[in-house]
């Protein structure tokens, strides 16, 4: 019920809320809530830079949070990983472990920042509940900051590089309540020449952060951040987001159910918090290379086509990132500004479509696609929120991605809905790929593989969700109602109002009658 709903999202943002308050506390900023993970960067000030060389690069230091839940159910477990980098990687990565040291040279600059992510993470890995704790990963390097998208003048950030992969392994290392980092940030702390963490070094190369040996007064943050500025800058802050012209910018960036929430005049987004059911498509870009597309702007033209598509499908794009799956793009069907009577027929026709133009550019993806009952609304805390779906069949839909190679794989519920709505036409479009064993389940679960041959058999698809396709969703209890409705055409013309009663009360019978059953015609194309 209601009740709950409203105690699940406190528990989400209540434990979200102390890890946050933390982060901002210590100069960080949350660039990503990533599923069960936080993504954040602590960035390089300029007085970091003091007596770098030339060729140095700039360090700055990020932290991400990940929660998981154990095998076959139990207590979740919610993964912070701290990252010190420009970079940001909002899930754990599962990469190949390294066989052999890397060669590591000490980046001269970066190092108050580096510690100052070191210093989150400590703080992080002891805040905990009965259901929920943290395990960090830390890392840092170059990463690169793009703003991506344009249609409908909608708009995405995406940050991307190589060091978010080396948080992968990084994570895996460290477990509940432990901090793992990298040897990049580990030849970083050495600089310091002091004795100020008790680190043992692991087989992938990768060190843990066993404890403080001694008390030392870790730098302050480089730069206090905006929400917890000086009076004077509180003041200037507050006069920049009461200008329509910033709030305008800024709403390019808002996701659409916010958008839609905040002009019905309701500023409490507490009220977005619901159980829907929602069809989650997760679609990983394979041929992404971190080294390929260093210059995101290499993506702008592929994503501004799937924002377009999506958008066309009647979709809404959560989040577009780059993890250690790789480049993953989540759309949602069923959440507010984008639920419709035919969903699951919506979400598989957009990802055959997005099939077809990446195949069309010689780029490989691979989609997961599950529809369930989840938590949809704002997670996060009064600093920083996201919209975003959180519930079992969304887990799904990432695994379902994973086990993809350039295919479509369906979860057995959205199957059965693309069933319902024209069984003749998916019979042959889907193939049962039998059960497959899926992390957190104890049984094994059927997949479908989606195998439509071109995108125009995909439009005509779309296109066919006529008035036979949608009819199949409608509850008996409605169809009786529109049934009796339609048996009773004086009745049903009075209900639309056409020509005035005076009107039709002088028209012969017949042609009243006639009347009544175009009107008849007209409504039901419509209701189609």
């Amino acid at each position: 019920g209601s009740d709950g709903i409203d105690e699940l999202q406190k528990r989400i943002n209540g434990y979200l809320g102390e890890l946050a308050a933390v982060i901002y506390s210590l100069g960080g900023d949350v660039l990503k809530y990533a599923g069960d993970a936080v993504l954040c960067i602590f960035p390089c000030a300029p007085e970091d830079k003091i007596g770098a060389s030339p060729a140095a690069h700039d360090i700055q230091p990020f932290t991400q949070m990940e929660s998981k839940e154990p095998e076959g159910g139990g207590t979740t477990d919610n993964e912070a990983v701290s990252s010190d980098s420009p970079n940001l990687s909002p899930l754990a990565t599962s990469g190949p472990r390294r066989k052999s040291k890397k060669s590591v040279s000490a980046p001269p600059s970066g190092y108050l920042a580096c510690m100052q992510a070191i210093k989150c993470a400590m703080s992080l890995k002891d805040i905990c509940t009965e259901d929920l704790s943290v395990h960090i990963g830390v890392t840092c390097g170059e990463v690169c900051f793009g703003v991506l998208g344009g249609y409908d003048d909608r708009w995405d950030c995406l940050v991307s590089g190589p060091c978010l992969m080396d948080l992968s392994q990084c994570l895996d290392d460290a477990k509940c309540k432990e901090v793992g980092i990298t040897p990049e940030l580990h030849s970083i702390m050495k600089l310091a020449d002091r004795e100020q963490f008790r680190i043992e070094e692991l087989e992938s190369c990768n060190f843990l952060i066993q404890d403080v040996v001694a008390a030392h007064t870790a730098p302050k943050a480089s730069k206090p951040p905006i929400l917890l500025a000086s009076a004077e800058q509180n003041v200037a802050y507050q006069s920049l987001v009461s200008s329509p012209i910033f709030n305008a910018l800024v709403r390019k960036f808002v996701p659409l159910p916010v958008n839609q929430h905040l002009r019905g005049q309701a500023h409490d987004l507490t009220q977005l918090a619901e159980l829907r059911e929602v069809c989650t498509l997760f679609m990983k870009w394979q041929s992404y290379d971190y080294e390929k597309h260093a210059n995101l702007l290499s993506l702008q033209e592929l994503f501004k086509n799937c924002q377009e598509i999506i958008s066309k499908g009647g979709g809404f794009i959560r989040q577009f990132l780059v993890v250690d799956k790789g480049c993953v793009l989540i759309a949602l069907w069923g959440v507010p500004s984008a639920a419709h009577i035919d969903n699951s027929v919506r979400a598989v026709s957009c990802a055959a479509q997005l099939g077809s133009m990446f195949r069309s550019r010689d780029f490989e993806v691979s989609c997961g696609i599950t529809t369930g009952k989840v938590f949809t609304g704002t997670v996060g805390s009064v600093l920083r929120k996201e919209y975003a779906a959180i519930g079992d069949s969304v887990n799904m839909a990432a695994r379902l991605m994973c086990k993809a190679n350039n295919e479509i794989f369906l979860g057995s519920v959205t199957a059965n809905n693309l069933f319902a709505s024209n069984k003749s036409l998916y019979r042959s479009l889907l193939n049962s790929m039998g059960k497959f064993k899926m992390k957190g389940k104890a049984e094994p679960l059927e997949v479908f593989c989606y195998t439509a041959a071109s995108s125009e058999s995909t439009e005509n698809q779309s296109r066919g969700r006529s008035a036979n396709s949608n009819w199949r969703y409608i509850r008996p209890q409605v169809k009786q109602a529109i049934i009796n409705m339609l048996d009773a055409p004086l009745a049903f013309t009075s209900l639309i109002s056409s020509p005035s009663e005076e009107k039709l009360a002088t028209l012969p019978a017949e042609s009243t009658r006639a009347g009544a059953g175009n009107s008849e015609g007209a409504e039901n194309t419509s209701a189609a």
